[in-house]
């Protein structure tokens, strides 16, 4: 099994809780477990998956916070767990990923948008539907494909997606 590179469940009814014992697939590029009904946490063990290249867990019910031992995963570019139930800030240690997709959306995230995220070569940034607050970075009018919409952001927004732009950052609060 530590031989094993792609592992997609997605689009199943699996449900229950992901092994911890998954942090020992070594050679796992590709984990998907999009749209089924797992729950838990997730396990802080992926982080040593280091040739993790994608992971995939959007439209699940994951209710725990976003482990930080994920910013461990120096291969990982493309992160989607948007849909679920997660908590807590968004962890500085993904700022350090070469991420090109982030989907965090759809869960009950809270705290600022990372400063590191600065760094990161954004080509999809979709973190709609949250709690965040704080400043919209103006870097995120350089991402390809953003959407910042419905959290608790401060006014003024960047330019590009205020009232004057896209609009994808509102509403913002005085």
């Amino acid at each position: 099994v530590s031989a094993l590179e792609w592992l997609d469940i997605t689009d199943n009814v699996f449900s229950g809780t992901i092994p911890t014992e998954f942090g020992q697939l070594s050679s796992l590029t590709y984990l998907w477990m999009g749209n089924n009904q797992l729950t838990g946490t997730i396990p802080s063990e992926l982080g040593q998956v280091s040739a993790l290249e994608w992971l995939w867990f959007n439209d699940n019910l994951f209710n725990s916070t976003i482990p930080t031992e994920l910013g461990q995963l120096s291969s990982l570019t493309h992160l989607w767990m948007g849909n679920n139930q997660l908590t807590g800030r968004i962890p500085s240690e993904l700022g350090q990923l070469p991420l090109d997709w982030l989907n965090l959306s759809g869960n009950q995230l809270t705290g600022t948008i990372p400063l590191d995220f600065g760094q990161v070569p954004f080509s999809w940034l979709w973190l709609q539907n949250n709690k965040l607050s704080g400043q919209v970075p103006d870097w995120v009018c350089d991402v390809q494909s953003y959407n910042l919409r419905q959290n608790n952001f401060f006014c003024p927004l960047p330019r590009c997606c205020s009232s004057s732009g896209n609009r994808l950052c509102e509403p913002c609060y005085d």
